[in-house]
């Protein structure tokens, strides 16, 4: 359901690393840090935003823990995932990030594309 992915190590020294990842989106982004313990989300999307379908995470650095719900079946469940990484987010499947460390993250969409096509329960 929500689709966790590491991104390419090209290599890693003493200077740090680096990583490469293909991103076929456009426009404005958003990016984003939060402090350990906050909890964020706690919402949906329908897809009538074709960038919330699926929407595109980046977690750039830090742990998190997903939990989340398919709207239709109420199944339920959760996930943890640690930087860096993408992480889809399908419509229709509610979700919330606790951040289980500081993180660093990049939402592929604009905050009024966000906005048009974000749903609380």
């Amino acid at each position: 359901m929500i689709e966790v992915t590491p991104l390419h190590l090209v290599g890693e020294n003493e200077r740090g690393a680096t990583f490469t990842f293909e991103l076929n989106r456009t426009g404005e982004f958003i990016y984003g840090t939060r402090v350990k313990g906050s909890v964020n989300g706690n919402h949906y999307h329908t897809g009538t935003e074709k960038v919330k379908d699926p929407e595109i995470f980046y977690l750039l650095s830090g742990e998190v823990i997903i939990r989340y719900m398919q709207m239709e079946t109420k199944e339920k469940g959760s996930i943890k995932a640690s930087g860096p990484c993408r992480i889809l987010f399908p419509k229709q499947v509610w979700h919330e990030v606790e951040a289980v460390t500081d993180i660093s993250f990049l939402e592929c969409n604009s905050i009024a594309e966000h906005s048009r096509d974000t749903f609380r329960l």
